[in-house]
């Protein structure tokens, strides 16, 4: 309610109702009524004082009225005051109020006696000196602190833990200092230290509020922020900035108009085939291929995958590496999976990923999203490719399921593909994913599909056509259907011509066994 509204004219009309009243929740009705506004008690105990300088009781018709006594007198301020002073928090201050009054004493109501008696809500300056919050906004030396600590943590939660030591500042007024001075945008996450910091859910509060936003989802009944607001009871600031966190978090979340929703919808249209740079020695390019690394899983095997990444980076001098999809092991993509898995998140399992692929300079990895990546999205609205460019820079993706690119300035199209088939008959699923979905004219020239988990190579029509292999062990479901996966990855040279036409497709199997390998793999990084 603004402050034009107690002129004087209403006031006149406030002190006459008052006087025919002997409760003030009768004159508060009246005057709702009276005024065609919504005014409470509350309003009235806090609006006279402020502008007629009297309070509701001393003018009420009934002298014997409760409302008439003021049990927050000036003495009693002051002791308050004098405590408060001794205090380095308001826990603590309200500890020693309620021994000194015997009294039960809140915080709103001793909010609400400072508002009325000092025109301040604000606790923090009758504390004991030295200890109020600090304010960042205006010192340099702080802001360059405080950025200095995050590049120093790869894990949030000790960064906030020496920023609350050094700083007296906590989760809450870091992210307004960030906001202030690197946009609206900006998260501590972004400060971290290196390219695979540990991305942690940072609160509750978050995994509670995309779970609300979830199942109003599924159910085609989106929520109101309004609503939002009142079932997790926080203010309208800290629901934006939560929304935030989880955006930073890479859940699809958003809003539109006054609606919140997860966006959970696949778009597997690609609109623009990216260039990749891979180095052409004479007539020859040479890159690998690898998929289905299912990060996450019990079952992934990671010291044989970064074995071959490094086999190929120092043996044969590949800066490229093409990923066919399902990067990360999802979540009750299978039934039992859950338990064969060593994170259940998307941003553990990400983690994982960004952990064990080998980082190694001038490689570049380029994929798309498999079933079991864009399961997390389905689900909870997380996105996987999102959340992994923020731990790993080198990881380009291309597209949701299939996604095309350029080998340089060859011109050569590859398309990365995770196939939907199983069937037995491995050259089953390619053969019909070009015969179906291509035109003559559209024929990639290679054609990398994961999902399978298994190899081969095989021709069709103009396209040279790859099964790529796995990284995952024999997992429940793969048991269940008597199944036996191949583990490795592949390396394809191909052969030019002077119009760069493929005149050769040469390509090595690099298979691993987890029992008769191992012994054998040596961890370069």
């Amino acid at each position: 309610m603004s402050v034009n509204f107690w002129n004087k004219a209403r006031l006149v009309e406030v002190k006459k109702v008052l006087k025919k009243h002997s409760y003030i929740s009768e004159a508060a009705y009246e005057l709702t009524e009276l005024f065609g506004v919504p005014i409470t008690p509350s309003t009235l105990s806090y609006a006279l004082p402020k502008h007629y300088s009297v309070r509701p009781g001393d003018l009420l018709k009934d002298p014997q009225s409760k409302y008439k006594k003021r049990w927050w007198t000036i003495d009693k301020m002051n002791q308050a005051k004098k405590i408060m002073s001794e205090c380095n928090t308001i826990h603590a201050a309200l500890i020693k109020l309620q021994k000194e009054f015997k009294r039960s004493i809140s915080e709103d109501s001793l909010r609400t006696a400072f508002t009325r008696m000092e025109d301040t809500s604000s606790l923090i300056p009758f504390l004991k000196k030295g200890r109020r919050r600090k304010k960042l906004d205006d010192t340099e030396e702080d802001i360059e602190m405080l950025i200095s600590i995050l590049k120093k943590h790869s894990s949030l939660k000790p960064a906030l833990k020496e920023i609350k030591t050094k700083l007296n500042i906590g989760t809450t007024s870091l992210r307004k200092v960030l906001k202030h001075h690197y946009g609206p945008t900006a998260s501590p996450i972004d400060f971290m230290k290196g390219s695979i910091a540990q991305i942690e859910q940072e609160s509750d509060q978050v995994e509670a509020l995309v779970k609300i936003v979830k199942g109003r989802t599924n159910k085609n009944t989106f929520i109101a922020f309004r609503e939002l607001c009142d079932i997790m009871d926080l203010s309208p600031k800290k629901a934006e900035s939560l929304i935030d966190e989880g955006k930073a978090l890479g859940y699809t979340l958003n809003i539109s108009g006054d609606v919140l929703y997860l966006d959970t919808q696949i778009d597997k249209k690609q609109e623009k085939k990216h260039q990749v740079a891979i180095p052409k020695e004479k007539n020859k390019l040479t890159f690998a291929l690898i998929s289905d690394t299912h990060c996450g899983s019990k079952h992934c095997m990671k010291e044989e995958m970064k074995h071959f990444i490094n086999t190929c980076y120092n043996e044969y001098g590949i800066t490229t590496i093409f990923h066919s999809g399902d990067c990360l092991a999802g979540n009750k993509v299978y039934k039992g999976q859950p338990a064969e898995l060593e994170d259940w998140s998307c941003q553990g399992q990400a983690s994982i990923f960004a952990e064990t692929l080998p980082q190694l300079k001038g490689l570049e990895y380029t994929a798309v999203l498999g079933n079991h990546d864009i399961d997390f999205i389905k689900s909870n609205g997380a996105d996987p490719a999102f959340i992994i460019n923020k731990m790993r820079e080198d990881v380009t993706f291309i597209g949701n399921i299939k996604g095309r690119c350029f080998l340089g300035d060859t011109g050569i199209e590859m398309e990365l593909l995770h196939v939907k088939s199983t069937a037995r008959v491995r050259s089953y699923a390619p053969e019909m994913h070009v015969f179906r979905s291509m035109s003559p004219k559209d024929y990639a020239h290679i054609v990398a599909a994961g999902h399978m988990h298994s190899q081969g190579y095989f021709q069709v029509q103009d396209s040279h056509c790859f099964l790529v292999p796995s990284w995952e062990g024999a997992n429940y479901f793969i048991k269940y259907f008597d199944l036996h996966p191949m583990i490795g990855g592949i390396v394809v040279t191909l052969i030019l011509d002077d119009e760069n036409n493929i005149i050769r497709c040469d390509n090595s199997f690099h298979m691993y066994n987890k029992e008769t390998e191992k012994k054998e793999i040596i961890n370069i990084r």
